[in-house]
């Protein structure tokens, strides 16, 4: 996984693909699950999404052998992830729902209803996301996703054209104070809010965010 997130991906795969082989001869079928969920992300990350989709697949199946409720949260989870990425929506958002149901820590079905209300809201069903984000909001115990949730909110505002509302969510936002945070919260953020000034007709505000998050993302 480290060597993942470093973008180290030959060496990532070589040390996933060891602990796939301890975790199968050792016959854990749950550990074999995470261990694949791990390798589909390589996949993912490297855009190859096809390959991502075909792995979890197979995580799916281990997990499910398991009954271990955490590798087949993580599994559901990364088949939603992939089928968003793919444009599949609908598929998407019912393997994010199998997600939310799986987990039983609180965190990790704040995670799965965060990546569900994305979901939602590129499908058009707004008032389904907003019910998604509010939940997401309620239950986080950890203020990154409490930001996210608060600027998920003011973005469906704003695609409802609700200026009030959209005004309302980004203050609340505001004062976790998100400028100063992660900085792929303050990328994300910076996006989004962009998005949402041009849906409610301020391309000057809109254009303006967009070249911010585009300058922190180093293009």
């Amino acid at each position: 996984r480290v060597l993942r997130r470093r973008a180290q991906w030959d060496e990532a795969s070589r040390w996933y693909g060891i602990a796939r082989e301890i975790a199968q001869v050792g016959g854990l079928a749950g550990k074999t699950a995470v261990v694949l969920v791990g390798m589909a992300n390589v996949h993912r990350e490297r855009g190859n999404l096809p390959a991502a989709r075909k792995v979890l697949v197979e995580a799916v199946a281990f997990a499910e052998e398991s009954g271990d409720s955490q590798a087949l949260g993580m599994a559901f989870h990364g088949l939603a992830s992939s089928e968003h990425l793919l444009g599949n929506l609908a598929d998407a958002v019912g393997w994010g729902w199998k997600a939310v149901k799986a987990y039983q820590e609180q965190e990790e079905r704040v995670t799965a209803l965060a990546s569900l209300g994305g979901n939602l809201i590129d499908l058009g069903e707004l008032e389904a996301a907003a019910d998604a984000w509010a939940c997401t909001r309620d239950l986080a115990t950890n203020e990154y996703y409490r930001l996210y949730a608060l600027d998920a909110l003011g973005h469906i505002c704003a695609l409802k054209g609700d200026r009030a509302g959209f005004a309302r969510w980004a203050a609340e936002a505001d004062a976790l104070g998100w400028e100063s945070g992660p900085l792929p919260a303050k990328a994300e953020i910076l996006h989004y809010r962009g998005v949402s000034y041009l849906a409610l007709g301020d391309s000057v505000r809109g254009k303006s965010y967009l070249e911010r998050a585009v300058a922190l993302c180093g293009g």
